[in-house]
């Protein structure tokens, strides 16, 4: 019987042992877990800090949460200014209908976001100009509606480098058109030129109309290809 207990007794601590090594295993998975969401959290919270692109999150009626260093380089306005303040009235530019709350609508209608290719903000400077948008809405773990997050480009900058090469390509068109036309006119005048000089050496005793003739002719050509 004594033998029996003391066999239990080993089995007992065996059994607690295994246990508590297993919840130490479980620990260190849970903080390896934890670690690497901390980790790809900072990463993430890095990104959009730094991005340069204008990006911004917003509760369910436009209160300002994130306003990372790309959207203060692109309105002028720092996080310390907008953040807590509502959207609207900082970008929203004179007679612009459209508010957070209709965001939010348009969201939930779209299955949580859209894309506008150009609409109108406003700089801190007061100055209008057109961005390209994408919203998309925030959820809770619950899978509600607790605000959206809006990325936006600088569309003028993109505009004015298609205007820029537009331009090239016209400058580029217009050269290429008078080389050709270079080519394609000046070589029969050279041969009209070179015919009316050699007419005016060879015929000595010319009448003083026709040596005038050819005279009108070679300034003509000689106009032209200037």
């Amino acid at each position: 019987l004594a033998e029996q207990i003391v066999a239990a007794g080993y089995e007992n601590v065996h059994t607690v042992a295994d246990s508590d090594g297993a919840l130490l295993h479980m620990q260190i998975q849970w903080q390896e877990q934890v670690e690497e969401l901390r980790s790809l959290n900072d990463y993430l919270d890095m990104v959009i800090r730094h991005s340069q692109e204008a990006i911004f999150s917003c509760d369910l009626v436009g209160r300002v949460r994130i306003w990372n260093h790309g959207a203060e380089k692109m309105y002028g306005y720092s996080a310390e200014e907008i953040v807590g303040g509502i959207v609207d009235d900082f970008l929203d530019p004179p007679d612009f209908t459209r508010k957070s709350p209709d965001v939010m609508r348009i969201l939930r209608q779209r299955d949580g976001s859209f894309v506008e290719a150009e609409v109108l903000r406003r700089k801190k400077s007061g100055e209008v100009f057109p961005v390209n948008a994408t919203y998309s809405a925030i959820l809770n773990s619950h899978n509600e509606y607790v605000g959206f997050s809006v990325i936006q480009r600088d569309v003028a900058t993109h505009k004015a480098l298609e205007a820029e090469k537009i331009k090239s390509a016209r400058l580029r068109a217009i050269t290429q058109t008078a080389v050709t036309a270079n080519d394609q006119i000046n070589t029969p005048l050279g041969v009209i030129l070179g015919y009316a000089q050699f007419l005016q050496r060879k015929m000595n005793n010319l009448a003083q109309e026709d040596a005038a003739a050819l005279e009108i002719i070679q300034q003509q050509v000689l106009k032209i290809k200037g």
